[in-house]
C-alpha cells in the first residue's frame, strides 16, 4: 500500500490550501512562462507556492531531473533556516506562482503557529521521495523502465506532447538510449504498449514482470 493513500492526500491537500491562503497574504503573485527556471535562494531566500501549472524538479548540484509536480504545492521550506538550494524548479507550462520572502514567512508561521501544516507538507515531500526511491534503488534496468512508462502515462497531455517517452525514461533513469529503445521496441512488438511518433498512446493494464 502506498503511503500516499487517499486519506493522507486529503489531509495534505487541506493543509496546503490552508498554507496557501495564509502565506498568500504576504506574498506576490507572479506569472511565468513555460521553460522558466525558479531558484529558491536567488536573488533572495523565498518560499514558492505553485498556484497553477505543471513543473519539473531538478537537483541543484548536478541538474539531474528528479520528478514532476503539479499545483498546488509548496516548495522552499529549507529557506526558512538556510540559504542552501538543494533543488530548482522548471515550469513545463505557463504558470502562476506566489513568491513569499523567507523571513516574512517565518515570522507569520511563528506568530500563527502554522508548524503543523508545514510538517504535513514536509511529510508529503518525504513520502514522494521515498516512493520514488522504492521504485529505483536495487531495481533492474527493465523494472526502472517500466516504472518510468507508468509515470509517463500519468503526465498531462501537454507535457507528453513536448517530451517523448524514450527521452523521459533516459532523463529519469540515465539508462543508456540503446537499452531503452530496445526495451520499448520489444514491449511495443508484444502489444504491451502502443507508441506513435515517440509518444505513448496506450499502456496495457500491466507490463510483464520480466522481459521474455
Amino acid at each position: 500500500m502506498s503511503p500516499l493513500n487517499k486519506g493522507f492526500m486529503a489531509l495534505y491537500e487541506n493543509h496546503v490550501h490552508f498554507l496557501k491562503n495564509e502565506l498568500s497574504r504576504i506574498g506576490t503573485i507572479k506569472k511565468i512562462k513555460r521553460k522558466q527556471i525558479i531558484k529558491l535562494s536567488k536573488p533572495t531566500r523565498k518560499l514558492v507556492i505553485l498556484q497553477s501549472g505543471f513543473f519539473s524538479v531538478y537537483r541543484a548540484e548536478d541538474s539531474a531531473f528528479m520528478t514532476y509536480q503539479d499545483s498546488p504545492a509548496l516548495f522552499g521550506v529549507s529557506m526558512l533556516f538556510t540559504g542552501y538550494d538543494s533543488i530548482f524548479l522548471r515550469a513545463e507550462t505557463d504558470a502562476d506562482l506566489i513568491i513569499i520572502d523567507a523571513e516574512k514567512a517565518y515570522q507569520l508561521l511563528k506568530e500563527k503557529n502554522l508548524w503543523e501544516a508545514m510538517t504535513i507538507n514536509l511529510v508529503y515531500l518525504l513520502m514522494r521521495a521515498t516512493e520514488r526511491d522504492k521504485h529505483t534503488f536495487n531495481k533492474t534496468s527493465y523494472q526502472r523502465i517500466c516504472t518510468s512508462i507508468r509515470e509517463y502515462d500519468k503526465l498531462p497531455t501537454e507535457i507528453k506532447d513536448e517530451v517523448s517517452l524514450s527521452n523521459y525514461i533516459i532523463n529519469r533513469t540515465t539508462i543508456s538510449r540503446t537499452l531503452v529503445m530496445n526495451t520499448l521496441a520489444k514491449l511495443s512488438k508484444e502489444g504491451h504498449i502502443i507508441i506513435n511518433r515517440g509518444r505513448l498512446i496506450l499502456l496495457r493494464n500491466s507490463l510483464p514482470d520480466e522481459m521474455s
